[in-house]
């Protein structure tokens, strides 16, 4: 690979500038040359070898120097070097330069601009992996040109390539040259536009007839540059976006982006080139069997958690009112008028209600949970079969699956329609994000989705503002339709709200719950679910949000529990309860670095859609989840979008220690869903029994007892003697009654009533 007839043989070369160009330069011509190295600034490199060849300042001009290899940092015009070095400017070449003097026989496709250069040649040099080419992204991004290893005639670089790169080069040449677009940029560095359209037009310099030099002609500096410029290659303008029905066909996923439509027409002509367009269309078959059969594993694992739920159909709490009214009603209005929460609207569990309904009564629990194991697929198969930049390999579609199963899940909305409200909210999210318009169908199944979300709970409705930025953002009309849904749909649920039954109590409790708390047993209400539950699990965030509450609201009870142990931990109990605040304060403070760790290190997307819609949505649930007591189902959408959040960290960082972190935290999340899966949904089952003197109702055999004697009220999940301690103390409430019209009046909000003051008076979850 070395061209012996290089100029950089057998030199005297100074290397001005020691970050990663200069020290790779180093590296690479350190057998062949006689090198010194020079920095402004303190060189903290403590390798023997390059302290070896440091030079004074005032050495410089007693050396005979052949060539000078700066890096791209320096501004010859404010340096410490600025005299010698315009004294010796022919001598100042780059590492572009040695790269090209070296590596003769290798493709080489640079990309500039002002923007959209690190997006571009990362979309390109993944298509050239992907058809199996040795691609190296270098220069700009990625490794500096010359810290690549394993290098053949057959290996293809993809450079970005900066205007400080480009502004001292004498030697660089591309195969294909790029130049995206210009506007006034770096001007601090290059003083006047000129100068800088000067530097990016580098790119062209050196070219032949062989090569391709790539323009787009859209742009107003470079159309106005080009007439003053000679071009010796091929001149290829892009004067044209690629159109939005090409997309159609595209099977490359970093395509879908609206911002990149303009990256890939430059992309398409580069690919056109090398003659692997044929590729990116249609559909692959091999990626259509993994994503089948993913559905297919992701259906067993679900139902393997607890087959019983298929095998024993129940039904689940407040589904049940929605079906005994739509049963007992001939009106079919009448049966819409039901509802258990009073104070919005929930539209599929009144479907599905109204779908079981329609069956024999044995069979109803099996129509509700078949519903909500649908529902509870939703999320996966828009990861699983949808395109996105966030979802494009199957080892993230994998991933992703893996957390919404494993490590968010919860046994309070597996398999039934009660709490369908936070799956939808999951769905919401994925639309939100998804970056991908698509074709007309995707776009009407999106628009049909989200009308089912938001008439199905508030959690949906409350990410509209993100919704209304995105339109903001793109500009894309499908967006607006998307913001005209929320206005509509949401007016309906604030009116529903407005005039809904026991809106005044239901208010004044939520209220009562908040206000009440101090503000650090919020901070343990909001901490538990939505920070450590993901990452740590139930039993770990449950058992810390018990200790902490209890200690703070009642450290005697606690004290007294402990003497009750094998042993007497009273005195540790005791210190536990002193540190309590300590340990709040820590945890806070822990939680409030890293998150504006995360922010300041994040892009705008990350910021806005990940980190910002996390703390806006965990601190609102918690609020409305009875003040954080409602259940760890409220942390569904905000546990997921943490972890999304993480991996895309992590899909960003090439290595270091935050990297090594996130990785950790992510493998712990799964391993501690993976052990808890099953623990995690037994409190919903029949093996969790307690001290129940009798087994959970089976409805198929409760409704057998109905048939034969009507008077019989039809037990259903959760049937719980008053005596247990696994729910707050009640009477026997989950029944349905089968033989009498029900309206919300009579029967839900009678039954919602009970169960609020219930909960309540025993002051527990």
């Amino acid at each position: 690979m070395l061209n012996n007839k290089n100029i950089f043989l057998k030199k005297k070369i100074l290397i001005y500038g020691l970050g990663k160009s200069g020290l790779s330069a180093f590296k690479y011509l350190k057998k062949n040359n006689e090198l010194y190295l020079y920095d402004d600034k303190k060189v903290d490199n403590k390798s023997k070898e390059v302290k070896k060849k440091l030079i004074k300042y005032e050495g410089i001009k007693k050396k005979k120097i052949d060539y000078i290899i700066i890096s791209p940092g320096i501004n010859i015009n404010k340096c410490r070097l600025s005299k010698f070095l315009k004294k010796n400017f022919k001598k100042i070449y780059t590492d572009l330069d040695i790269f090209c003097s070296h590596y003769t026989k290798n493709k080489k496709i640079t990309i500039t601009g002002t923007n959209g250069k690190s997006t571009t040649a990362s979309i390109l040099y993944k298509i050239l992996k992907d058809q199996k080419f040795d691609a190296r992204l270098v220069g700009n991004i990625g490794n500096p040109v010359l810290s690549e290893k394993n290098i053949s005639n057959k290996t293809i670089f993809v450079v970005e390539a900066s205007s400080y790169q480009l502004e001292y080069s004498k030697l660089f040449r591309s195969d294909i040259s790029v130049i995206l677009n210009i506007s006034p940029d770096h001007l601090e560095r290059h003083k006047t536009l000129k100068k800088y359209i000067k530097a990016k037009f580098k790119i062209f310099k050196n070219q032949t007839n062989k090569d391709y030099a790539i323009l787009n002609t859209n742009n107003f500096y470079i159309k106005r540059e080009m007439k003053y410029q000679k071009f010796s290659s091929k001149v290829i303008k892009i004067n044209k976006y690629i159109d939005v029905e090409f997309l159609k066909k595209v099977n490359n996923p970093y395509f879908y982006s609206d911002g990149n439509r303009e990256n890939l027409s430059f992309i398409i002509q580069i690919i056109k080139i090398f003659k692997i367009m044929k590729n990116l269309y249609s559909n692959s078959p091999a990626s259509f069997l993994q994503s089948s059969a993913l559905i297919i594993a992701s259906i067993c694992i679900i139902i393997l958690r607890y087959p019983s739920f298929l095998l024993q159909p129940r039904m689940w709490a407040e589904e049940s009112i929605y079906y005994e009214t739509f049963f007992s009603n001939p009106s079919f209005m009448d049966g819409f008028d039901a509802m258990i929460y009073p104070a919005y609207y929930v539209l599929i569990s009144r479907i599905v209600g109204l779908l079981a309904s329609l069956v024999d009564p044995k069979n109803a629990a099996l129509v509700t949970t078949i519903c909500g194991l649908i529902v509870l697929l939703m999320p996966l198969v828009i990861i699983i079969l949808g395109k996105s930049k966030y979802w494009s390999t199957i080892d993230q579609k994998i991933v992703l699956s893996a957390f919404l199963i494993f490590s968010c899940s919860t046994g309070e909305i597996w398999m039934n329609s009660t709490n369908v409200g936070f799956i939808m909210a999951v769905v919401t999210f994925l639309i939100l994000i998804d970056e991908n318009p698509g074709n007309y169908y995707k776009k009407s199944l999106y628009m049909l989705l989200l009308f089912l979300a938001i008439l199905t709970g508030p959690i949906s409705l409350l990410m509209s503002p993100f919704f209304l930025y995105r339109f903001l953002q793109k500009k894309e009309p499908v967006y607006l339709i998307y913001c005209a849904l929320f206005l509509i749909l949401g007016l309906f649920q604030i009116s529903y709200f407005l005039v809904s039954h026991n809106l005044e109590t239901v208010g004044s409790i939520n209220r009562g719950i908040f206000m009440n708390n101090s503000i650090m047993d919020s901070f343990f209400y909001w901490i538990a679910p939505n920070i450590l539950f993901p990452i740590l699990g139930y039993f770990v965030s449950n058992g810390f949000k018990t200790l902490a509450v209890l200690g703070s609201q009642n450290p005697e009870q606690l004290i007294s529990m402990s003497q009750s142990l094998p042993y007497n931990f009273s005195e540790v109990i005791g210190l536990a309860i002193f540190l309590l605040p300590m340990l709040a304060i820590i945890l806070g403070g822990i939680v409030l670095a890293i998150y504006v760790y995360f922010f300041r290190h994040s892009d705008s997307n990350e910021r806005v859609y990940l980190l910002i819609l996390f703390a806006y949505l965990s601190i609102l649930l918690t609020v409305l989840s009875l003040g954080g007591q409602g259940g760890i189902r409220y942390s569904y959408v905000t546990s997921f979008i943490l972890m999304f959040f993480l991996l895309q960290r992590f899909a960003l960082l090439k290595s270091g220690i935050e990297r090594n972190i996130i990785k950790t935290v992510v493998s712990l999340s799964l391993l501690i869903g993976i052990l808890e899966y099953y623990p995690r949904v037994i409190s919903f089952s029949p093996d969790f029994r307690s001290s129940q003197e009798s087994e959970w109702p089976n409805w198929k055999n409760e409704v057998a007892i109905w048939k034969e004697n009507p008077s019989h009220q039809v037990r259903i999940w959760p049937h719980l003697r008053q005596d247990t301690n696994i729910w707050p103390a009640r009477s026997e409430v989950w029944t349905v009654d089968l033989n009498n019209d029900k309206t919300w009046d009579s029967q839900g909000g009678f039954r919602y009533s009970e169960e609020l003051s219930i909960f309540f008076q025993d002051g527990s979850n």
